[in-house]
């Protein structure tokens, strides 16, 4: 495992989109963390906003990565090769999830720590305890390693880096689009202004639902760790300590579908 693991960062450290997504995602934190100042200069805005607002773009740059990357095991059978020289389908598929999760968290630092670079000399520091802070970066971590083991799912079924890219791109966007359709529903109010009841809002057990399936979605969990400090957050009361057990439900099934798929697949 140690020589599969070396060998595909050593990779990693040389491809192009990987260093271009970081730059990318570097200055889209310092972009937005300065247009807001720009804006709303006296408006409060905490660390706990700026630094973890990547979450719409995360997945985008996750898929790219992950896909483009691994393709290019497949494409130039560095994965057929592995498997020749003896090592098992197992350490294959969770050296090249253990890397592209690396990846994915990296692409989010690089926007986490040009935001907390640029926002807090001029916002200030961070407003709730160092434990809180500790929990809201294992969450984000994690929901981060749920698109890396999705992405990974899909590479290493389909072996083709341009469908395999296109489904995870538009998978990432239909999760995005998800969690906002969700978010609008969970946001609407049971009273319409004249006091009428509301037929948009949910009925307590379609609530209670989504609900879950906000917490459960990996974009869903971006946009509630993005607005932790906030009081108008969509979910009154958030188990936040259950967010990082909802990713890690998530990551065992998709990598356990992904290694009993990828134990059954023939290599060309």
């Amino acid at each position: 495992m140690k020589d599969l693991l070396c060998a595909c960062f050593f990779r990693l450290w040389k491809e192009k989109i990987f260093w271009a997504a970081m730059i990318f995602m570097a200055a889209a934190g310092f972009f937005f963390t300065a247009f807001h100042y720009c804006i709303y200069p006296e408006s409060p805005y905490t660390p706990e906003e700026f630094c973890f607002n990547f979450h719409w773009l995360i997945g985008v740059g996750s898929a790219m990565v992950c896909c483009l990357f691994l393709g290019r095991e497949f494409q130039d059978g560095g994965v057929r090769n592995k498997l020749i020289a003896g090592h098992s389908r197992w350490k294959v598929y969770l050296s090249s999830l253990m890397v592209n999760t690396a990846a994915s968290v990296l692409l989010a630092l690089g926007y986490f720590l040009t935001a907390c670079l640029c926002g807090m000399p001029v916002f200030g520091g961070f407003v709730v305890s160092a434990g809180e802070v500790m929990l809201l970066i294992l969450s984000c971590v994690l929901s981060v390693a749920v698109y890396a083991s999705l992405f990974t799912m899909i590479q290493m079924l389909t072996g083709s880096r341009v469908i395999s890219l296109v489904l995870c791109v538009l998978l990432a966007l239909g999760l995005y689009l998800l969690a906002q359709w969700v978010d609008g529903i969970l946001y609407a109010p049971a009273l319409l202004f004249d006091g009428r009841p509301n037929p948009r809002y949910p009925g307590e057990g379609v609530h209670g639902f989504l609900e879950v399936l906000f917490g459960f979605l990996p974009s869903g969990q971006g946009m509630i760790l993005s607005l932790y400090t906030l009081p108008y957050i969509p979910i009154q009361n958030i188990p936040y300590g259950l967010l990082p057990c909802y990713s890690g439900i998530l990551i065992a099934v998709t990598t356990g579908a992904g290694l009993l798929g990828f134990s059954k697949k023939r290599l060309h």
